[in-house]
């Protein structure tokens, strides 16, 4: 049980872990293409 459970909470970090690595792309992805964006319209 006790393994299990450990288990569990690492599944849980790692979840979370990927939500704050989404965003964190979804941000750089951002501002990426508006760099892009503003570079290409001079």
């Amino acid at each position: 049980m006790g393994k299990a459970g450990l288990t569990s909470s690492l599944f849980h970090r790692i979840m979370a872990l990927n939500k704050v690595f989404i965003k964190l792309r979804k941000l750089i992805y951002a501002k990426a293409h508006k760099h892009y964006f503003m570079h290409k319209h001079q």
